[in-house]
């Protein structure tokens, strides 16, 4: 009675999109960050010919000061770019969501978050362990929600008729209502 009352379709679908337009937008500015972090890393890494101009002194000088080191390598870049392609997933799906197109917007939705909760977040805890865990958890109850939504409106079957009071569990008369003379 709850969920029919006060989670409406309408409802769950903007909470559902609230959510992965929040995790999507959220995903893309850590990986931008992550991003830019590894280039101003490697800017103050390399070898300058000739002198370098304030910009570039300044940012060797914070990488230098606070001991900057970004990791990097075949894992960091694919992580990356997963996280980037699932942060896109999420935000096409929330898209989708909002502007009708509830079944593709459910499926585009529901392979970004199984495919970042199986794969992505393999490579998210191994630099990240601790950080990782809410994020995790967000996308399971995303999910979860995702699969109640679609179990609830777009399933496409009807429910079944209700069973008349008088007839017997199990009986032929169980889905026919009995007419009275």
């Amino acid at each position: 009675r709850v969920e029919q009352t006060w989670l409406t379709r309408t409802r769950l679908k903007m909470l559902l999109a609230g959510g992965l337009i929040g995790l999507g937008l959220v995903t893309l500015a850590k990986t931008g960050l992550a991003v830019f972090l590894i280039a101003l890393v490697t800017l103050a890494a390399s070898p300058t010919t000739g002198t370098p101009g304030a910009l570039e002194a300044m940012v060797r000088g914070y990488v230098a000061n606070w001991d900057l080191a970004v990791p990097r390598g075949m894992f960091r870049y694919t992580d990356l770019t997963l996280e980037a392609g699932v942060s896109v997933l999420l935000l096409l799906g929330a898209v989708m969501l909002v502007g009708k197109r509830d079944r593709a917007g459910a499926t585009l939705a529901s392979v970004g978050l199984l495919l970042s909760l199986t794969a992505v977040n393999l490579l998210v805890f191994y630099y990240d362990q601790f950080s990782s865990i809410l994020t995790a958890m967000i996308q399971l109850v995303l999910l979860a929600g995702l699969a109640a939504y679609r179990q609830r409106f777009l399933s496409g079957v009807a429910a079944p008729a209700p069973r008349p009071a008088n007839a017997a569990p199990g009986s032929a008369e169980a889905g026919k209502e009995k007419k009275e003379p």
